[in-house]
């Protein structure tokens, strides 16, 4: 019996001008120079295997899915529109309409995505106008307080930061 062969194409969306993400966190941004091959077949990039790259998202909406969908698995709703994305945990079966309804979570739930998606767009042309959080403050009588506390998003990549437990995170673009 004869060794079938199937050959297969693999297309991918990159042409030389396009700019990829490389180097060891796959976060800088690289110029497509040269395509080709390597010795064993590989595809290359400006003479560098193609998996030491990734391509950069287009839209918002991909950003999102890519970096915060999974978060979605552990009971958090992502909101994302041109101007914001905001992450929080509603109480199950209340719709959100106020903060009454989100379930505090603890600060450190979404810290590490939250540092990888800044990084990222330190290399984008979207850049950053505002982050805050919104906590609830201890008070004596029945109704809680909220209060917004604005971060400076460099604390938020040096991971300096922590609030702790809060309601609601919000990143606002320029």
């Amino acid at each position: 019996m004869k060794n079938l062969i199937k050959f297969e194409d693999i297309k991918v969306p990159i042409e030389v001008g396009d700019t990829v993400l490389g180097g060891r966190f796959k976060n800088k941004k690289t110029v497509v120079k040269k395509i080709g091959k390597n010795k064993k077949g590989d595809i290359t990039i400006n003479d560098k295997p193609l998996l030491k790259y990734r391509i950069i998202k287009e839209s918002l909406e991909d950003d999102v899915n890519y970096y915060f969908k999974h978060l979605e698995d552990d009971g958090f709703t992502i909101v994302a529109s041109e101007d914001y994305i905001r992450i929080f945990k509603p109480v199950s079966g209340k719709p959100v309409y106020t903060y009454s309804n989100c379930s505090n979570f603890e600060w450190s739930e979404i810290s590490d995505d939250i540092a990888r998606y800044i990084n990222m767009l330190d290399d984008s042309e979207k850049s950053i106008d505002y982050c805050y959080v919104m906590k609830t403050q201890s008070s004596s009588d029945i109704w809680s307080v909220k209060s917004r506390i604005h971060i400076p998003f460099e604390s938020l990549v040096d991971e300096s930061f922590d609030t702790g437990r809060i309601l609601s995170f919000t990143i606002g673009f320029k």
